[in-house]
């Protein structure tokens, strides 16, 4: 019941007490109606009219009326309102808590002080910890996949009802035995989705050996991806050095020409070779580990390295040199003609050429300009210091580059994956000039069949394009139908079931997020309570 309301310096007190006659014992739930003495609590509630609220409570000590009871006295109660020993009310809580958990501590802590509910960050991670978490039953239909602590480091595992589309997990770590320790604590698993990892292939089969495993659809045109690529790598200069069809040439004709490549400096040549030098020793490291069977894994611990690099210097048959960097298109493109007949002329004064294109238009800087008549120059500008002149005989120049005759792997990969009908003109001569390659014909060919029989869910097609794989040229393409027939079943279930992973990727995107609004530094067991609390 309220007793009176007034505000002090922007805060308002509500004086009230409560209304019941008697009140129960908490020990012996006997009722009494006999006071001892009275105190007055003054938890803070909810915001008024943008006012801090603090209420003046008092609250009655009763004795018990048993005689038995070891509590001879107790303070009234009010659940609805009050918990015992907290300073604010319990929808403040609720407020403060539903903060906390949409932006972590120091932003609550800011954010709840701009809503007159001021609390310390420390306080909103307690409530975070603290708060309960609504029971979730064993999913029968679970989607697996990995995340990063620190990228290419630490990684843990995030598991998702994929019917009700949600967390209910995280785990430390993205080992075969966590995950089947998890699904042995957590019978009823039916269905497992995930990607092509060999460790939550492992897990799920020592955690739930009667649940069917489906990986992901995606992942398999991912692992396809690179297994071409692996192939356009290799073939590359091969590639390169086919014969141009007359359509290719003239599109190759129509390209604008990039400009050539100053020639480098004794100090840039230096660094180079000495990059190269290392690249090159941690090559050979990897190599001979390789050859004595230590798996990659290992490898990459051991050396520091990443396994995709590790992987990458086992399988190359030659040392991977790094490519060459090609200049990109420059908006003064558009006047080097008019810049190469004034240099031809004898106008060779950086400054004097920039005013001349500037007064046609060009929007650029000074620099650009400068950089262009660089690379023109065969020997040092007259004004040039002499510490940054070249000695002459101790840098070969660097060959321009003249044409682009093919992209990069990287890029050509994609017109061996789309379908044909969906191709470009210009992308169609690149396809013929890639066909006249046999291995990358017959790796086309190979690629198209599989992306059918996916989009169509035909596995009755499964056993031909394995066997046609098995007699291919290319190792990449029977190495990866190798590794598919390893998990035959979860492939086929691919084709079959309409379950994939995308869901599991959404909630990894959105653990990112929790994970950055705490700066990356959050702990696993409070990062999990953001996770599974914020959905």
């Amino acid at each position: 019941m309220v007793d009176s309301i007034h505000s002090v310096d922007e805060t308002i007190i509500i004086q009230a007490h409560a209304a019941q006659a008697q009140a129960c014992c908490p020990s012996c739930h006997t009722a009494s109606n006999r006071i001892h003495s009275r105190s007055v609590r003054r938890p803070l509630d909810l915001p008024l009219s943008e006012q801090q609220v603090q209420l003046h409570l008092q609250i009655r000590r009763f004795l018990c009326k048993l005689p038995a009871c070891p509590r001879h006295t107790f303070a009234e109660q009010i659940p609805e309102l009050l918990t015992p020993r907290v300073r604010r009310t319990s929808r403040l809580i609720h407020s403060l808590r539903d903060v906390a958990h949409a932006l972590g501590g120091r932003a609550a802590a800011r954010t709840a002080a701009r809503l007159r509910m001021p609390v310390s960050r420390v306080t909103c991670v307690r409530l975070i910890r603290t708060s309960p978490r609504p029971p979730n039953a064993t999913p029968s239909v679970l989607g697996v996949d990995d995340f990063a602590f620190r990228k290419g480091r630490v990684y843990g595992t995030i598991l998702v009802d994929l019917e009700k589309r949600r967390p209910i997990d995280l785990l430390p770590d993205r080992t075969a035995h966590t995950f089947a320790e998890w699904l042995h604590a957590h019978p009823g698993v039916t269905t497992i989705v995930r990607d092509r990892s060999g460790e939550y292939a492992r897990g799920a089969s020592l955690g739930a050996p009667s649940a069917k495993q489906v990986v992901d659809r995606w992942h398999l045109l991912v692992n396809l991806r690179e297994t071409l690529e692996h192939l356009l790598t290799r073939r590359h200069a091969e590639l390169c050095a086919l014969p141009e069809s007359q359509e290719l040439r003239a599109q190759l004709a129509g390209r604008h020409q990039p400009r050539p490549l100053r020639p480098p400096s004794v100090e840039e040549v230096e660094r180079q070779q000495a990059r190269r030098t290392r690249r090159y020793a941690r090559y050979e490291q990897v190599r001979a580990l390789h050859a004595i069977g230590l798996p990659l894994s290992q490898i990459a611990q051991r050396l520091g390295m990443t396994w995709t690099t590790a992987r990458r210097f086992a399988t190359a048959q030659t040392f991977p040199e790094r490519a060459a960097t090609k200049p990109r298109a420059s908006q003064i493109d558009r006047y080097a003609l008019y810049l190469g007949q004034r240099w031809n002329a004898g106008c060779t004064n950086a400054s004097q050429l920039w005013r001349e294109v500037v007064a046609q238009g060009y929007t650029g800087t000074r620099k650009q300009v400068a950089r262009w008549a660089a690379h023109q120059r065969t020997t040092p500008a007259p004004a040039t210091p002499l510490k940054y002149q070249l000695v002459q005989g101790q840098v070969k120049p660097m060959k321009a580059y003249t044409t682009t005759r093919l992209p990069s792997p990287r890029e050509l990969v994609w017109i061996l994956l789309r379908e044909p009908h969906r191709l470009e003109r210009g992308k169609q001569e690149g396809l013929a000039h890639l066909q006249q390659d046999g291995e990358v014909a017959e790796a086309y060919s190979l690629s198209q069949s599989f992306q059918h029989m996916m989009r169509e869910r035909q596995t009755e097609e499964l056993e031909t394009w394995y066997e046609a794989c098995r007699r291919a040229h290319s190792g990449e393409l029977r190495n990866f139908a190798a590794s598919l027939q390893r998990e035959e079943p979860a492939i086929r279930a691919a084709f079959r079931e309409k379950w994939s992973t995308g869901p599991v990727e959404g909630q990894v995107t959105r653990l990112k997020s929790i994970k950055r609004q705490m700066y990356g530094r959050a702990s696993f067991d409070l990062l999990r309570q953001r996770v599974l609390l914020a959905t």
